[in-house]
């Protein structure tokens, strides 16, 4: 069965290619008049250098104190904000930062998905990478974008998910903890945080674990053992990943969306503390 899923994968995986695309990729594109360079680390960082044409997105202006992103993403100023980078149905759009944000890059690639667009791209190691191979392709220039006001926002209803959901199907479904194992386990160093241990049912996986010291993502292969052999995911079923927030979950969805090509998996939006604050059934093994 492990052998049919890995060829499945490998099957899906030349469909969604560009999930992360390597700096050679992204300079031999940087004529096609279809690409939109959105860097998405602070605007101090933008201002003092970034890639030649790179527009800068302010990712704060994305998130919601009540972790409600859906109500975020239909409001009309988020949705002008969205339309005034210009993003068509056919753009390919590139995302990067710097390796401190990580972050930043798949959660407004889920913003993006969520609010129906597909063509997609991570910049791979991010920054870093691309002033290492083409440091004379950067700019202190801001770049503006030219308004699309014609395009219609559609929103991706499939993707997140709220408690009630994960309460419902607590057994049905597959769960994923994108935090870092101290925090899955609850380690002693952590008893004095807040929010400890995990949801029943589900399996530890770091996001940063799927990368290399460079940030780069690790090769398929690796990336394929860790998600089908080691968390063993049944494709059949829906896939929920959490974290401490949206933004550590994001990752770990990105890649499996994007980069493996699963359509089932989903983001809980309440993340883990919503669901240790409602006091809901957790698993902490507290070791000394």
């Amino acid at each position: 069965m492990k052998y049919i899923l890995l060829t499945l994968l490998l099957v899906i995986n030349t469909y969604s290619y560009d999930a992360f695309i390597s700096a050679h990729e992204l300079k031999a594109n940087l004529d096609n008049p279809k690409l939109i360079l959105l860097d998405v680390d602070s605007k101090e960082s933008y201002d003092t250098s970034h890639i030649q044409n790179a527009l800068h997105v302010d990712v704060t202006k994305f998130t919601s104190k009540k972790e409600n992103i859906s109500s975020l993403l239909s409001s009309i100023w988020t949705q002008r904000k969205l339309k005034k980078l210009g993003i068509e149905k056919d753009s390919d759009v590139v995302i990067y930062t710097r390796n401190d944000q990580q972050l930043n890059a798949s959660y407004f690639a889920m913003i993006l998905v969520l609010s129906g667009f597909e063509n997609i791209s991570i910049l791979d190691g991010g920054y870093m990478t691309w002033t290492f191979k083409y440091n004379r392709l950067v700019s202190s220039e801001k770049s503006d974008a030219t308004s699309n006001d014609s395009y219609k926002i559609k929103l991706n209803n499939n993707i997140l998910v709220n408690t009630n959901y994960v309460e419902n199907n607590l057994y049905n479904i597959q769960l994923i903890d994108s935090r870092d194992t101290p925090y899955y386990f609850g380690t002693k160093k952590l008893l004095s945080s807040k929010h400890f241990g995990h949801i029943p049912s589900a399996k530890s996986s770091f996001y940063k674990d799927k990368f290399l010291d460079d940030l780069t993502l690790r090769n398929d292969g690796d990336i394929e053992d860790i998600f089908i052999l080691g968390l063993e995911l049944d494709t059949q079923k829906d896939i929920v990943v959490y974290g401490n927030s949206v933004f550590d979950a994001s990752m770990n969805w990105y890649i499996l969306y994007k980069k493996l090509g699963f359509t089932n998996v989903k983001i809980y939006e309440g993340s883990f503390k919503r669901w240790d604050e409602e006091s809901l059934p957790t698993i902490s093994f507290k070791w000394e």
